[in-house]
């Protein structure tokens, strides 16, 4: 059961993905029977990296970032990968890219549709991540998906929740 809840919150999270150009009102609403709520952030501006999130008073601290979103790098099995902060997501999205760069074995066979959308349907790879890290908060076996043609990483529940709780702080948002 635990399984088929992941795969219908990915879903809303694949549809949201596929549309990074519409405004987040028009985002909201039904997309075979899951609600989605949010739409992915457009990419960071490349002159502007994220920055190694901030430890204050215990708490990794992440700044608020272009377009009033938080991101973040974070160490995936000993890469550094740049994150978009996600509560959001049920689980930890991965590029095909940064999936690469953090030595998992992506197997065009083992691809299978895990949403639909508009155009079609949405192809990926479930695996576990041996390591998340960021500032002092480690995971171990987390659960993500690498989805093909995904333009940004997401760092959703499945480390969050683990990690610590969110608090949100004036223009930062805590991890406790």
């Amino acid at each position: 059961m635990r399984g088929f809840a992941l795969i219908i919150c990915l879903f809303a999270l694949i549809v949201a993905l596929a549309m990074p150009d519409l405004p987040s009102e028009a985002a909201a609403g039904e997309a075979g029977g899951v609600e989605v709520n949010h739409v992915a952030a457009p990419a960071a501006p490349a002159s502007a990296p994220p920055a190694a999130p901030a430890n204050i008073h215990g708490a990794v601290a992440f700044e608020r970032g272009p377009g009033g979103h938080f991101w973040t790098l974070a160490d995936v099995g000993g890469t550094s990968v740049r994150f978009l902060v996600d509560t959001g997501a049920t689980g930890v999205v991965l590029t095909e890219a940064d999936a690469r760069r953090a030595g998992i074995v992506l197997d065009p066979q083992r691809y299978r549709v895990v949403g639909r959308q508009v155009s079609g349907e949405v192809r990926g790879q479930f695996v576990t991540l041996p390591s998340v890290r960021v500032g002092d908060k480690r995971v171990t076996d987390v659960a993500g998906i690498v989805v093909e043609g995904a333009r940004e990483s997401l760092l959703g529940q499945s480390f969050l929740t683990r990690a610590g709780r969110i608090e949100m702080e004036g223009g930062r948002m805590l991890l406790r």
